[in-house]
């Protein structure tokens, strides 16, 4: 059986399947007890955050330097990507890189053995189902017979309607099984598309658990649910909580626009869907407007897909300033000193004063050489700081020679002058003479 957490071509031989099924059964939803996987084909969905080089330590991806001498102050690396706002699929065991091989038969009567010391027999013996417990084989029981009453019932399938730029996903372990190989249960609708049709034709099945008898044996009672009940749980999700409008549910798997009274359904939930959008876009303007440039942090992809339809729908009738920005380049990153949102060329916070860019604010004069946020320097602008602080100090000594000369000079003539303005003058025998009184 193939699984939405399985990707690749590495497939489960037959004769080994057909053994995991023999001596595991199947669980009460129908599926083997037992699967045989393939680590490097595992996948699991994730929340996304930000991609690092895998170079860097945990420190280097945003914390401080603590280590060199010289001084500390945070790290400049910055994330390769950031997929903060999506979910993502990951391999769940990415340190496994080995090749399967098929078991020899020493190494099945080794692990054969083990089973019998620890278990007191192997897997096909003690999970057959002539092993099961009275409490199991009821359950089996009870499973097995409400599968037929669903087979001579013959629920009707139900239908859902997304008109939604998002997808529509229920959690909880029925709906889990609906979902598709991407991980949706019901993809979103594209812009141009009227909507994405989703059809809902098995009957799911849960375990209630109603704790022990009288006989001290487990009951567990299996719980059908039809397509209906499935399909209304997206009804209650999405329009009873979220109030977005643009989702309906019939039952039947034919096209909407074959019956006339989903066809006036359908063009009210479109009307509702609108209004939503249209609310989605008014906060996205507000926080494009936010003076202090947080709020800009808040626009998501939802806002753009909801102008991009409303544009389309011909509801807004200019393009947002804000669609044309990238996700990544909604604004910059927070001042990690105050948190304040500053200009892309601004190297030094006005707030706190913190140093974006340390090379520009010294070519600038706005900080000294040697100033502490100089350590997140690389070497490159290291070598390029050393370089402006030389021209800086060859600079410096040529115009404080040249001002040394012209004071000499100055000196120079000012003496002469005073001597012939009748200053006293000390002849060589020590004796002061005045030259107007000589005259």
């Amino acid at each position: 059986m193939l699984r939405d957490d399985i990707r690749g071509t590495q497939l489960c031989p037959s004769d080994i399947a057909d053994y995991l099924l023999t001596i595991g059964g199947t669980t009460p939803f129908g599926e083997p007890m037992w699967r045989l996987v393939v680590a490097g084909n595992v996948v699991w969905k994730v929340a996304g955050g930000k991609v690092w080089d895998e170079g860097l330590s945990i420190s280097e991806r945003g914390g401080f330097n603590f280590v060199d001498e010289d001084g500390w102050g945070p790290y400049r690396n910055r994330p390769i990507r950031d997929e903060s706002e999506r979910l993502v699929e990951r391999r769940r065991y990415p340190h496994l890189e080995v090749e399967v091989k098929t078991p020899t038969d020493q190494e099945w009567n080794a692990v054969a053995a083990k089973q019998q010391r620890e278990m007191g027999g192997t897997f096909d013996k003690v999970f057959s189902p002539e092993a099961y417990g009275e409490g199991v084989r009821r359950m089996h029981r009870k499973r097995n017979e409400t599968a037929a009453l669903m087979a001579r019932v013959k629920p009707a399938p139900w239908s859902v309607i997304n008109m939604m730029p998002f997808p529509l996903n229920v959690n909880g372990v029925l709906h889990s099984h609906l979902a598709r190989p991407d991980g949706n249960q019901v993809d979103a609708c594209p812009v141009g598309s009227p909507y994405v049709h989703f059809v809902i034709k098995d009957v799911q099945y849960s375990i209630k658990d109603e704790g022990a008898g009288m006989d001290n044996l487990d009951n567990y009672t299996p719980m059908a649910w039809d397509p209906s009940i499935l399909a209304q749980d997206y009804t209650n999700e999405f329009l009873t909580k979220m109030g977005c409008g643009g989702v309906i549910t019939y039952e039947g798997d034919h096209k909407p626009e074959s019956t006339p009274g989903l066809k006036h359904k359908m063009d009210e939930a479109r009307k509702e869907r609108n209004r939503w959008l249209l609310r989605k876009v008014q906060e996205a303007e507000a926080d494009w407007g936010d003076s202090s440039g947080r709020g800009r942090k808040n626009i998501t992809e939802l806002h753009r897909k909801a102008a991009e339809i409303l544009l389309y729908e011909k509801i807004l009738k200019q393009q947002p300033e804000w669609l044309l920005v990238a996700s990544s380049e909604t604004t910059p990153d927070p001042c990690p000193g105050c948190g304040e949102i500053a200009d892309r060329k601004a190297a030094i916070c006005k707030n706190c004063r913190y140093v974006y860019n340390p090379l520009e604010a010294f070519k600038s004069t706005l900080i000294e050489y040697g100033h502490i946020a100089m350590d997140r320097l690389s070497t490159e602008d290291w070598q390029e700081a050393n370089k402006i602080k030389a021209d800086r100090a060859r600079a410096k000594r040529q115009g404080q020679s040249g001002q040394r000369a012209t004071g000499v000079g100055e000196e120079s003539q000012d003496s002469g002058a005073n001597e012939t303005a009748g200053e006293p003058h000390v002849d060589v025998h020590g004796k002061a003479e005045d030259h107007q009184k000589v005259s």
